[in-house]
């Protein structure tokens, strides 16, 4: 086509505008010709273009997401992990009580069987063993220790030390109802890492502050490998 002006039905065109109408109209008429050849030709690109999904990976680390591999925030990561412990990981147990349909009404989840049920399943827990090359650990062996001796387990048993001894020389079922309102300031409702533990944390399901009514009792561990 000459690189000149073009008139169409009065219009005057320029060359490239000429171009176009010519490639589009010679390229619609040999679609039109050649339907099949033209869908399946389509068809094979976009099928070469989908073989890369053969090697497609989602991302789901955060670290790898949002820091560049060569930044100082995943050298310094990188440099955490091979010198310290690997990122703790929480490990839950909820236990929560079986409503009466006949009376419409939930036995309280914070009753004296039920704490020393708990206690039963800590023990339970504390007696798991499992071989680690060639060693025989248990959850005290890769429990988070915030003062190295100590498990972060985040439970109401913490109220009582962890120790079941402590259940009716502190008071049972009343000594908990004053640790739910003083967990902070009691020196006795401290935590057996020495720590306060909120109610609401290892409590849920109750109304308002009413921690000892009906609920769930979450038991949750903090393992630090």
């Amino acid at each position: 086509m000459q690189d000149v002006p073009q008139d169409r039905n009065g219009v005057r065109l320029s060359a490239v505008q000429g171009y176009m109408t010519n490639f589009y109209r010679k390229y619609g008429s040999y679609v039109a010709r050649h339907p099949i050849m033209v869908l399946l030709s389509s068809l094979a690109v976009v099928l070469l273009l989908c073989l890369g999904l053969i090697r497609f990976k989602v991302e789901t680390r955060p670290e790898k997401l949002w820091v560049g591999p060569g930044s100082k925030a995943a050298q310094e990561k990188q440099f955490f992990d091979s010198h310290l412990a690997p990122f703790y990981r929480i490990e839950q147990l909820i236990l929560a009580t079986v409503p009466d349909h006949v009376n419409s009404t939930s036995p309280r989840i914070v009753s004296e069987d039920n704490i020393r049920f708990l206690f039963e399943i800590q023990k339970k827990v504390d007696a798991i063993r499992a071989n680690y090359s060639g060693l025989m650990v248990s959850l005290k062996d890769i429990c988070m220790k915030p003062l190295d001796k100590d498990c972060a387990t985040q439970s109401v048993l913490q109220y009582f030390k962890m120790d079941p001894k402590n259940f009716d020389d502190y008071g049972g079922v009343d000594h908990l109802n004053y640790c739910f309102e003083h967990y902070s300031s009691a020196d006795q409702c401290m935590s057996a890492f020495k720590a306060p533990l909120d109610p609401s944390t290892v409590l849920g399901g109750f109304s308002g502050n009413d921690y000892s009514g009906t609920g769930i009792c979450v038991y949750c561990n903090i393992s630090g490998k």
